[in-house]
């Protein structure tokens, strides 16, 4: 929840007149136990917008899971998505910033998981367009729980095997699972290169 201070909001920080960027996380700070913006946090946010605020957030979500969470609610300033892996305009969705895994980080990755018999979501640009791909079939109870709360989501791309799986350019993998699954893998990818794995 957001409590509007007291005190009138200072419009600037530091020599220069330099403004603040104010950023929040979103799901476990800003949404609520539903994972939604509270009517609260909404017109508290609206009231410090309007004395001059400058916000947006830093969130593991990608921007269209943001938007539908916010409910229209779409800051002006650009936002940080997939944990950092892109910065986006919530407003216009045009892309400022995208961290690509190489050609060669792809495989990588893709060797360790098959390894360990794992098969990833996988995000990425396939033929020009932002995807999210997925192994169709039986899946474990978080995976199935993700794509049924993302149901109509165009980026969504279910395939029939790996080859498929990891077609096109991936900027970010996400493993859903239980932790003696996952233990394995995860200690491979950080040793890998622990600036890019959480």
């Amino acid at each position: 929840a957001i409590i509007e201070p007291r005190n009138k909001l200072p419009r600037h920080a530091g020599a220069g007149g330099m403004k603040t960027l104010y950023l929040t996380d979103l799901d476990g700070t800003l949404l609520n136990s539903s994972a939604l913006l509270s009517d609260f946090s909404r017109e508290a946010l609206a009231s410090l917008l309007r004395r001059g605020m400058m916000f947006s957030y830093a969130t593991a979500r990608s921007v269209h899971s943001a938007q539908k969470a916010l409910n229209g609610f779409m800051p002006e300033h650009p936002a940080i998505v997939y944990n950092g892996a892109m910065a986006v305009e919530p407003r216009t969705l045009n892309i400022l910033h995208l961290e690509r895994f190489s050609p060669d980080e792809a495989a990588c990755i893709r060797e360790i998981l098959s390894g360990y018999g794992l098969s990833p979501l996988v995000y990425g640009f396939v033929e020009g367009k932002e995807r999210v791909s997925y192994i169709q079939g039986p899946a474990h109870p978080g995976v199935a729980h993700y794509l049924a709360s993302r149901s109509g989501d165009a980026r969504l791309r279910p395939v029939a095997d790996q080859a498929q799986l990891y077609a096109g350019d991936a900027f970010y993998f996400t493993l859903i699972g239980d932790q003696a699954d996952l233990r394995g893998a995860h200690q491979a990818l950080l040793a890998l290169n622990p600036g890019r794995v959480t």
